[in-house]
């Protein structure tokens, strides 16, 4: 079984109920199963391989193995169990992959939780927000006014209709009195954002709105955007906010839902590239127009959740938001954080400066232009700042405040040395001059704590080109079979005396150059080298050999090596001990070669 943290965003479920659902699932369902519920899947004698869902690739790298219940590809190197390609292939964190394979196989997630009030506030509180959402689709068709605003802002009826979009009428208790009247408790109204509190009761919170159901992976409605409707509204004394969206909820996290998401998941793997527009009516429309890989933050700036959520299907991520001063100063914090993320980030140019639902609206094929065009992000912000009415000291500043902080959050040494030379010519000095920058700004977030929680963890860089000595080789290929045989195989006894004579060959010193965890990627390696042999045993204890006759002849050299060192010495004592010690030497390779012949 695959060693797994099990998610604190799972916390209604204690981890040893979480352990014995996630047994249960495996119990009922295999990878292969599920693997081919999504894509087709090709065997060659015992090698099941298929193209991977998870890339563009033309020759099938992806690869499942029913007996440890796995999958890896060796062209993107995602790998895991079915909870894992559930959560890559849905776009789901492993909470929604939990409860997929479970209803799945025909288990009750919500038995596990902790807390039945809690599950069961839940429960109540989606079937309010449904309620809801349905309230609001057939206003929508009784108000000819919101229909011709609709209309207006270029969205179609199918579009509207595949978006749940709605009206809130204008009135104070237009939505509390139909939830009242089909038995629903004002209180969980109230918990569920809908309604709100005030000295004489409750009253609507979304009013002479258009409604944007704002819907989980799952496709649940969960929270509620509200697009004030232009004209007077009888229930306002003063002009109110153009927007307005649910507050935090137990079903609803703004920082952990992104608009849209549950119908660009799809499109976004399999284009491996996600738009981010900034609004509901550009997502709504952008999919209108056939760019469908859009999704939109809703109430909130982009937050580390959803850069991970998105992270899961993507490497791309293209931003689209208004192209002003203020516009890039709103999105740096995010495109810096995209950038620790390690996504090739860009930026699409939208002509005349317009938003995207007015540039869809007017023509939509620009907006598919400008995505497809889009620039990267330190090119977009460089012409950006061309544009601006600067001398060249004030250029200067706006340079080292706005793009060095980007060449420093990048991850490809190529990329920087391509942007230092870059931002060097458009400064007109030397490159020298823009990396002393660079270097000052990463030993800055290096002294500031506060700064560097936002990067990744410390990685430890392997040096590059290193000559491994054979024995290592052997070790490490017998360490990977070793490990896919320890959880495939029926004798698991030979594995254990396997192990044992391994161990004792390398002893603590080597033992600690190879005796970690074993990637996916060498399991599978292991797996395919080997699998469909007849007599693995045999060939396990032939590795083994392998390596002890590799690791007596390093010996004997060194011994030889010292033999030498004594004799020019002239050191009886050391010439006889290393001439007994190439003796006995000579004697055990001898014996293991006339073993294995």
């Amino acid at each position: 079984m695959h060693a797994r943290l099990l998610p604190t965003a799972y916390c209604l479920l204690p981890n040893c109920a979480v352990s014995s659902l996630v047994e249960q699932i495996k119990s009922r369902v295999g990878i292969l199963e599920v693997v081919e519920s999504y894509i087709p899947v090709e065997k060659r004698g015992t090698t099941l391989k298929a193209r991977c869902p998870f890339h563009i690739e033309r020759t099938a790298s992806f690869f499942i193995s029913p007996a440890r219940g796995s999958f890896y590809c060796f062209g993107c190197n995602k790998g895991g169990d079915i909870f894992t390609f559930i959560q890559e292939i849905e776009g789901v964190d492993f909470k929604d992959a939990l409860r997929t394979l479970a209803t799945r196989t025909g288990l009750d997630v919500e038995e596990f939780r902790e807390s039945k009030q809690e599950r069961d506030l839940q429960s109540q509180l989606r079937s309010i927000l449904e309620l809801a959402a349905a309230f609001y689709e057939k206003e929508r068709g009784r108000y000819p006014k919101v229909a011709e605003y609709v209309r207006g802002r270029g969205i179609t009826e199918e579009t509207a209709k595949k978006f749940r979009i709605g009206y809130a009428p204008d009135g104070w208790r237009q939505l509390a009195d139909y939830l009242k009247g089909r038995g629903c408790k004002e209180e969980l109204a109230e918990e569920a954002g809908l309604l709100v509190r005030s000295e004489r009761g409750w009253y609507d919170r979304f009013r002479n709105r258009i409604m944007f159901p704002i819907e989980d992976a799952q496709g649940r409605v969960v929270a509620f955007s509200g697009r004030l409707l232009p004209g007077d509204s009888k229930t306002s004394a003063q002009e109110p906010a153009k927007y307005i969206n649910s507050p935090e909820t137990p079903v609803y996290s703004k920082s952990a839902i992104l608009y849209g998401y549950n119908h660009a998941k799809v499109p976004i793997r399999k284009s491996d590239k996600a738009i981010l527009v900034e609004g509901q009516m550009d997502l709504v429309l952008s999919h209108q127009a056939g760019v469908t890989n859009a999704v939109a933050v809703s109430g909130t700036a982009l937050t580390p959740t959803h850069l991970r959520l998105v992270g899961r299907l993507c490497h791309t991520l293209v931003m689209a938001f208004d192209q002003d001063v203020a516009g890039f100063n709103a999105a740096r914090r995010g495109i810096e954080m995209a950038l620790i993320d390690g996504f090739d980030i860009r930026i699409a140019i939208l002509p005349h400066a317009k938003d995207p639902a007015d540039l869809i609206r007017d023509n939509p094929r620009q907006w598919q232009e400008a995505v497809t065009n889009a620039e990267p992000v330190i090119d977009a912000v460089l012409a950006h700042v061309s544009t601006r009415e600067l001398s060249e000291s004030e250029k200067r500043r706006v340079v080292e405040h706005e793009v060095i902080p980007y060449i420093a959050r990048l991850e490809s040494a190529l990329d920087k040395a391509h942007y230092l030379n870059v931002v060097a010519e458009f400064l007109h000095l030397p490159v020298e001059a823009v990396g002393a920058s660079v270097t000052k700004y990463i030993s800055t977030l290096a002294r500031d704590a506060s700064q560097v929680t936002l990067g990744k963890a410390p990685t430890i860089i392997e040096e590059q080109g290193e000559v491994k000595p054979q024995w290592r080789l052997v070790a490490e290929r017998i360490h990977s079979v070793l490990a896919w045989q320890g959880g495939v195989a029926s004798d698991s006894s030979f594995v254990g005396e396997a192990r044992k004579r391994f161990d004792d060959l390398l002893g603590p010193e080597r033992g600690a150059l190879v005796l970690g965890a074993v990637s996916e990627a060498e399991t599978f390696e292991a797996e395919l080298a080997y699998e469909g042999h007849t007599d693995i045993i045999k060939e396990i204890n032939e590795l083994l050999d392998t390596l002890e006759e590799t690791l007596l002849k390093e010996e004997l050299v060194e011994a030889l090596a010292s033999l030498r060192e004594a004799e020019k010495r002239h050191n009886a004592d050391d010439i006889e001990k290393m001439v007994a010690r190439c003796g006995d030497l000579s004697k055990r390779l001898q014996g293991l070669r006339s073993k294995t012949t």
